[in-house]
This record gives structure tokens, C-alpha cells and sequence, in this order.
């Protein structure tokens, strides 16, 4: 039994962030600083 899972966020990304961390927020926010589309 196979399960597929697709989830379309109609947008391209440049960067996502998995991880709501310490690192992840602050990698998230050097992204979006420097014009990077984040997720």
C-alpha cells in the first residue's frame, strides 16, 4: 500500500526553512533580508 501525499503551495520558493528554532528563524530572516522568497 503506497500513500502519496501532494501539496501544492502555488508559489516557487528560493528558501525553506525547515525548523522553527533558533537557527532556523534566523536563517529565515537572512533570507528574507536579502530578497529571497521563504517559506
Amino acid at each position: 500500500m503506497e500513500s502519496q501525499r501532494v501539496i501544492d503551495y502555488g508559489k516557487n520558493y528560493d528558501v525553506i526553512v525547515v525548523g522553527a528554532g533558533h537557527a532556523g528563524c534566523e536563517a529565515a530572516l537572512a533570507a528574507a533580508r536579502i530578497g529571497c522568497r521563504t517559506l
